[in-house]
């Protein structure tokens, strides 16, 4: 029988219990555990001390069933050098001004039974420095997936002679809200970069920069490189932008953000075996660095052959850098209905009319077909030229650029005086 008191008691647990979750860490889900509430104080995190060893313990040691959390307190900083190898299953969560400096985040596969990579790893407000000697080198993904990285920011990592994040036959790596702000050492203007803040490859041993011993430390070996196309890669409300000097002037020029340089045999033959479904939307990008002579027919988003682009809703400024092009994209050649290549809805600033904004380049078959002008769509941009002298070129080269005008799509330009102002977040 139940009785007022009974029915009292039934109501408060229910209240304490509900308290209880509406007080709960939002990132911790059911069967999710804190690894760091009771480990932390084994780490350091004084920005001085070299953590490597006990980061790696607490990453081995996390349940492997469960999502694990890491949860950096405010303040701290946490460096170590070499190479830390992730696992799935884990979030690193950052409280206010928290940091990481130094070494690399390796994404390999632990087993030598498999050559999966680490699946379902969440960054969430972590900050990425550089201290002293701890220098932030390279997050390498090599056949890892559902990796996203959430408000995070990447304060001067970026070197010329590395990438940021380097994704490896991946799939579903998403980089959201974002910030990558300026870059490490001797970068300039008319420098030869050959580097991007976020690379898309294959998993292959020419692209991948993982040693064999390390490979084999991790518990794996080189059966990793299969050479598998990375797919769903998607960089969205991001900024790439300069870091600034007290007086406003530019101290160092972000890096190229996005693209990839080679291609596998097999793409040639076999278009699913070619880098797909890559989306780069709604980023800012300010004055990136000059990628120099030697690649003067590469934009700062420049992709070689791939299958789907979605190139949407960036702000592009070009006013104290001298890149000759935005974008530039080569289209696998013959008939290849997949194909879909979209620049659109994007705005273009840049101070130089005579240069062209968008490079296509295609096999000498499809550009003697009409396939093309199917397969790329390039509407609703807005491009502003600073001292407008006729239109611009969209597309370089024969008479491909006139073509895809006649289709009417859209595209507005203006000429400038000086360039529009743009957020720098």
């Amino acid at each position: 029988m139940i009785t007022s008191l009974n029915l009292r008691f039934v109501l408060l647990l229910v209240l304490i219990i509900l308290a209880c979750y509406s007080h709960a860490d939002p990132v911790l889900g059911r069967g999710q555990i804190d690894v760091t509430k009771n480990e932390f104080e084994n780490l350091s995190c004084d920005g001085v001390t070299d953590d490597a060893h006990k980061i790696q313990r607490l990453i081995d040691i996390a349940p492997a069933t469960a999502d694990s959390v890491f949860v950096i307190p405010s303040q701290r900083t946490c460096v170590f050098t070499g190479r830390i190898f992730l696992r799935s299953n884990l979030t690193f969560k950052f409280h206010g001004g928290a940091a990481f400096a130094g070494g690399s985040w390796v994404y390999v596969s632990r087993s030598e039974n498999s050559g999966d990579g680490p699946r379902n790893v969440r960054w969430i407000d972590c900050n990425f420095i550089n201290k002293g000697k701890y220098i932030t080198r390279t997050h390498v993904l090599i056949r890892a997936a559902n990796v996203t990285f959430e408000r995070c920011v990447w304060n001067r990592v970026f070197r010329k002679d590395t990438h940021v994040i380097d994704v490896g036959g991946s799939e579903n790596i998403i980089i959201n809200d974002n910030t990558f702000i300026g870059s490490h050492g001797d970068i300039r203007l008319a420098n030869d970069i050959t580097k991007e803040a976020v690379q898309v490859d294959y998993a292959w041993m020419l692209g991948m920069k993982i040693p064999e011993s390390d490979l084999k430390a991790s518990g794996t070996g080189l059966h990793v490189y299969n050479n598998a196309p990375s797919r769903n890669i998607v960089v969205r409300n991001s900024r790439f932008v300069p870091s600034y000097n007290p007086d406003g002037s530019i101290e160092s020029y972000p890096p190229p953000p996005f693209g990839v340089h080679a291609t596998t045999s097999e793409c040639l033959r076999n278009l699913r075996m070619c880098i797909g479904d890559v989306r780069f939307e709604g980023n800012v990008v300010l004055d990136v660095v000059d990628v120099g002579v030697q690649r003067r027919n590469q934009g700062i988003i420049h992709f070689g052959l791939q299958g789907k682009i979605n190139i949407s809703g960036n702000t592009f400024q070009n006013i104290h850098t001298h890149n000759d092009y935005m974008v530039s994209v080569e289209v696998p050649d013959g008939k290849l209905d997949s194909v879909s290549i979209d620049v659109d809805k994007n705005r273009f600033m840049w101070s130089d009319p005579r240069v062209a904004v968008i490079l296509i380049r295609e096999g000498v078959a499809l550009a003697k077909s009409e396939h093309l002008e199917r397969m790329v769509r390039i509407c609703d941009n807005d491009f502003y030229i600073d001292r407008l002298k006729g239109l611009p070129r969209l597309i370089d080269g024969h008479d491909r650029d006139a073509k895809i005008r006649r289709s009417d799509c859209g595209n507005r330009f203006s000429g400038l005086s000086h360039a529009p102002r743009v957020p720098r977040k």
